[in-house]
């Protein structure tokens, strides 16, 4: 028998806590287990929280479509906040994000120029050296904030340089970044919250496009020329898509990368025997990276919207509704992996989901992967005896929809 949509008032109300954004993970298995196809009232959306059910979903674009999911999000907002915020609509409408295939697939042959192999290989010397210097500069005192010292910097700068922003704009890039992926992240959207990502979203495009007018006219050996200039089968991205992949890539280039480093490292501080075999041994940090995605995974969700009426698990999520394949709960799904809340940075066959799958894998899980790969082994080695500081210093942001640290202050040995 089909049950219709319903929720349940004690999950709903460990959704809207603060210690539902610090460990989401025990919430995920009480849904899991009790309510793998949930529909959420506060949130407008179902949360799918079994490993399959959001492989499914990320794979079957036919089924779940990324078009239109920021519109149906948005459409929860009182009539004369949406009509405040239609330059946002407009915005999350044109980008590879939100399309399917065959439009995806054309407008990804453009923007996966910026990540092929070699793209993100030539940058590693430059990364090592940015790291070099991060960690140089906090090696007298004896102790780094790993968020604001290292892990938000590194990102920054290495975009910014992929990419021939002005250095000087770095830091408001990286604001302008963090204000427009706020209302992501609040379950259901927060007008003023939704306000503030549009006012920076529409910095952001008017920064931009003065960038691009001029890469169009004077094109540079970066990635914003390229873009800009590309053409696969005859086709160039359309204004709109072309700054829409650009925000894209600005946010993911800097949360993914920033949140997998803090997640990360603070999973390896609290396991000193996992910490010692990574340092003792750092030709594991292939593995251990892995372990990192998918034991805290820097973006916790995916939309989507039902393309038509789809039956799971009994369930029937009608068409049109907004669906959350919950990426942070697969990854610790215990028919998929073995003793799945444990980390181990020798684990097999880890088939995790942290970037996605199928049509919108993500462009720059390479790059991720390489900075991560990089920083870890070297923090490891400069800063002997590293520890925390302050356990109650340690914080999550108030994004739940990207999972990251504000702060993470840390100690270690100068001697």
């Amino acid at each position: 028998m089909l049950m219709p949509p319903r929720s349940d008032n004690a999950i709903e109300n460990k959704l809207a806590t603060p210690s539902f954004l610090q460990n989401p993970y025990a919430v995920y298995d009480q849904l899991r287990e009790a309510e793998p196809v949930y529909w959420s009232e506060s949130w407008q959306s179902w949360l799918l929280t079994r490993y399959a059910d959001v492989a499914k979903v990320l794979r079957d674009y036919r089924s779940f479509s990324s078009q239109g999911t920021i519109t149906r999000y948005l459409d929860q907002l009182p009539p004369e906040n949406r009509e405040q915020v239609r330059p946002l609509y407009e915005h999350f409408s044109s980008g590879q994000v939100r399309l399917d295939p065959p439009e995806h697939t054309r407008v990804r042959a453009i923007t996966a120029k910026a990540f092929t192999p070699g793209v993100v290989e030539n940058m590693r010397s430059r990364i090592e050296r940015v790291v070099a210097e991060l960690i140089d500069a906090v090696l007298p005192s004896g102790r780094i904030d790993l968020i604001s010292d290292f892990a938000a910097p590194l990102p920054g700068i290495v975009i910014a340089e992929l990419f021939g922003f002005p250095p000087t704009d770095r830091p408001r890039f990286k604001k302008w970044s963090d204000e427009i992926a706020a209302f992501h992240g609040t379950g259901a959207p927060h007008p003023e919250t939704v306000l503030d990502s549009q006012r920076a979203l529409l910095k952001a495009r008017e920064w931009m496009g003065g960038l691009i007018a001029d890469r169009k006219k004077h094109p540079r050996n970066d990635l914003l020329s390229r873009l800009a200039n590309a053409e696969t089968e005859g086709m160039r991205l359309s204004e709109a898509q072309l700054f829409s992949s650009c925000v894209t890539f600005m946010i993911g280039g800097h949360e993914t990368t920033t949140n997998l480093i803090g997640n990360g490292l603070y999973a390896l501080i609290q396991r000193p025997g996992q910490l010692r075999r990574l340092r003792e041994d750092p030709q594991n940090i292939g593995d251990a990276v892995e372990e990192m995605l998918r034991f805290d995974a820097p973006t916790q969700r995916a939309h989507r919207i039902a393309a038509r009426d789809i039956t799971l698990d009994g369930r029937v999520i009608p068409k049109g509704h907004l669906v959350q394949a919950v990426l942070g709960a697969a990854n610790r799904d215990p028919n998929r992996f073995d003793d799945p809340n444990v980390f181990d940075i020798g684990r097999a066959q880890n088939r995790h989901v942290a970037f996605g799958l199928g049509p919108h894998f993500c462009p720059g899980a390479a790059l991720a992967r390489l900075e991560t790969k990089i920083a870890v082994p070297e923090l490891l080695r400069r800063l002997p005896g590293l520890r925390l500081e302050n356990p109650t210093a340690i914080e999550y942001g108030p994004n739940n929809f990207f999972r990251g640290l504000t702060a993470l202050p840390l100690a270690f040995d100068t001697d």
